[in-house]
């Protein structure tokens, strides 16, 4: 699990506040809790991206869900992918009754199996006392909050069948449907040992600009260790260009003294040759997670 600590630097700058004019501890106060948002979104990022993290249903179920109810919805999850009542029932604790929407009316959530690779998601809304599939998501949950003004869910969609990228999802509850907005696609590789920073907002300075799998420029790669077609041969995953903006949650150096920095892309690559894709859910505007050389990456102030 990543953690950073910011305590020492809240201090300081409380410090600092006490001697400022009422409009600059406003303008200050802005500036903190903007750092706080930054800090617990990159810490958050790249923590769920671990297929191995499990959701502990206990913090949002209700009630447990009974028989009776479960095979009340076979007619709606039937070959989806139940193929008969025998088969459900054995899914039971796949389900769960939560109060998405904390109307007092619980719904049925089910995140498992989806008949071949990867996991699904359905959910299922009370209507007229019967419950009604309003909504198939792919992938596996690892948040879910619910709330009375909008649930929100994250949903790791993790490469199956021959993929090789990972999607983090984030949803939104808007009426009796989850709505994404945002996605951060990764390449298969582990997240580890990483010198976390303060995040650098940045833009890109040079076109074109590549964006690679590793921290090092590798060349006259072989085409048969990778599951994608390589760009020039190279371990590049995508290329930015002048403008392309991004932020940057870590650093490392390599053996000639070069800085990478691991950075997140505020926008899916333009250029044609890229290594990545939309996740199962069909989001286009993904942003994706990979290292770039500092060199050319003007910090924003």
């Amino acid at each position: 699990m990543i953690t950073i600590n910011i305590t020492g630097q809240i201090v300081l700058l409380f410090g600092c506040y006490l001697s400022l004019s009422p409009m600059n501890k406003l303008l200050l106060l802005f500036i903190i809790l903007c750092c706080l948002c930054c800090y617990n979104l990159s810490a958050q990022n790249l923590e769920l991206f671990d297929s191995s993290k499990k959701f502990n249903w206990e913090q949002v179920d209700s009630a447990p869900l009974d028989t009776p109810t479960l095979k009340s919805i076979f007619p709606v999850v039937v070959n989806k992918p139940f193929h008969d009542l025998k088969t459900l029932i054995n899914a039971i604790d796949l389900f769960h009754f939560i109060d998405l929407n904390k109307d007092g009316v619980n719904e049925i959530i089910y995140n498992g199996w989806t008949g071949g690779e990867g996991e699904m998601i359905h959910v299922l809304w009370e209507n007229n006392q019967k419950f009604e599939l309003k909504q198939t998501i792919l992938g596996r949950i690892v948040e879910l909050n619910p709330s009375s003004s909008k649930a929100k869910m994250t949903v790791l969609d993790y490469a199956c069948c021959a993929g090789y990228i990972d999607h983090l999802t984030y949803f939104e509850l808007n009426g009796l449907v989850f709505q994404i907005t945002e996605d951060y696609a990764i390449p298969l590789y582990k997240l580890k040992d990483l010198n976390l920073i303060d995040p650098v907002q940045f833009e890109v300075q040079r076109d074109p600009y590549n964006f690679r799998l590793y921290i090092e420029i590798q060349q006259n790669l072989d085409p048969s260790d990778y599951p994608f077609d390589l760009i020039q041969n190279q371990n590049i995953a995508a290329i930015f260009s002048t403008g392309d903006t991004g932020t940057a949650l870590a650093e490392k150096t390599d053996e000639t003294g070069r800085i990478w920095w691991l950075v997140v892309m505020n926008n899916a690559p333009k250029h044609p040759r890229t290594i990545f894709y939309r996740g199962n859910n069909g989001y286009e505007q993904y942003m994706p997670i990979g290292w770039m050389s500092s060199r050319y990456l003007k910090a924003k102030r």
